[in-house]
This record gives structure tokens, C-alpha cells and sequence, in this order.
């Protein structure tokens, strides 16, 4: 995702003139291209980090849910044994 791969080397276009190689290196630094570069790393760098947080916080939330869903089937589980224990066989069917 880093922007640090191709932006910050000279193109092979430019080392067979010398001329406009040099141009090249003073329009990057007239822009500030290594600067530019930096500061959009850092930002995408945030913005992973607060992917990251999003998706850890909803795979909790969902884990959360499960454990209630799992709670709540156990407990009824558990208050409908007794019932079944008292009520006679022909009831139930």
C-alpha cells in the first residue's frame, strides 16, 4: 500500500539524458515529492490502523452476540428439562 516503490527512483527514461534527468530531480524537489510521498504514507498508514480497529471491534461485537445467542439456547435448554421430567410420557406425544 506504501507509495515507496517507484516514486522516489529516477525512471530509466531519464539515464540516457543527462539533460533531462536533472530536470526531472529538480521538478521533484521543486515538488517535494519525497515530502509528498511521506506525508501519504503516514496517512494510509492511519487509515490501516483504523481499518484495522473497525474490523477488530465488529469481529467482537458479532463473537459477543454468538455468546448470547449460545447463553440464551442454554438456559432455555436447562428451564424446559425440568418440565419435561414432571409431565407425563403420554403428554409429550
Amino acid at each position: 500500500i506504501n507509495l515507496s516503490s517507484d516514486f522516489l527512483i529516477t525512471p530509466d527514461f531519464y539515464w540516457d539524458r543527462a539533460n533531462l534527468e536533472e530536470l526531472y530531480d529538480k521538478t521533484c524537489q521543486f515538488l517535494s515529492i519525497t515530502r509528498r510521498v511521506k506525508v501519504m504514507n503516514e496517512k494510509l498508514q492511519h487509515c490501516m490502523e483504523l481499518t484495522d480497529l473497525m474490523r477488530n471491534h465488529l469481529n467482537e461485537k458479532r463473537a459477543l452476540r454468538l455468546e448470547w445467542m449460545i447463553v440464551i439456547l442454554i438456559t432455555i435448554e436447562v428451564s424446559s428439562s425440568p418440565a419435561r421430567a414432571l409431565l407425563p410420557s403420554t403428554c409429550i406425544g
